[in-house]
């Protein structure tokens, strides 16, 4: 009986203890600030008509449609983007996070869209051009196989926006496979 007693006092006291020290860590928590990265970050803000010009094959004639994006500050840190349009004649609905890692020292994201069960991840970082290059990593749609992508992103003198998505071809060599040109709504 006399064990219990003491057992049960030492795990009251030690609870009471881990209670103070995590209360106290809260009350000392200085949540963090978005960088210069996470601001660059804010140019992407709004409403954005887009044309996609997409290649399913290396000499098919390109598929042409018309989408949009709408892209939002989350906490200042993640540019979270909803994609409307259509693909292979059919509604195709996108959404990304993309944020930078301070630990990772790069930009990281994630994309799904209604043609896929599966998620891309992304990772990246500005290059000396100013372009934001990206690497996804995820399952093709048509093949269910690996698949590693590279995505470069550009912002034009004028404003407007141009997405490049590069995907292994039939020989395996990298091809264009999609153009995104955006043009800002006005606000």
């Amino acid at each position: 009986m006399l064990v219990r007693i003491v057992a049960s006092a030492v795990l009251t006291l030690a609870s009471v203890v881990l209670t103070q020290t995590y209360a106290q860590e809260v009350a000392e928590f200085v949540p963090p600030t978005p960088g210069e990265q996470h601001q660059k970050l804010t140019a992407d803000v709004g409403v954005w008509d887009a044309k996609v010009t997409a290649w399913m094959a290396p000499d098919a004639e390109p598929e042409v449609s018309k989408a949009v994006e709408e892209n939002k500050m989350v906490g200042g840190f993640w540019l979270v983007s909803d994609f409307k349009g259509s693909m292979m004649g059919a509604p195709f609905i996108g959404h990304s996070q993309l944020g930078y890692d301070p630990l990772k020292k790069k930009y990281v994201g994630t994309w799904v869209d209604s043609m896929s069960p599966h998620v891309m991840t992304t990772e990246g970082d500005y290059n000396d051009k100013g372009e934001v290059v990206l690497t996804g990593s995820g399952i093709d749609c048509m093949t269910h196989q690996p698949m590693t992508c590279k995505m470069i992103g550009r912002t034009g003198a004028d404003g407007t926006r141009t997405f490049e998505m590069h995907a292994p071809g039939p020989d395996g060599e990298m091809m264009k496979i999609m153009q995104i040109d955006y043009t800002k709504r006005n606000p």
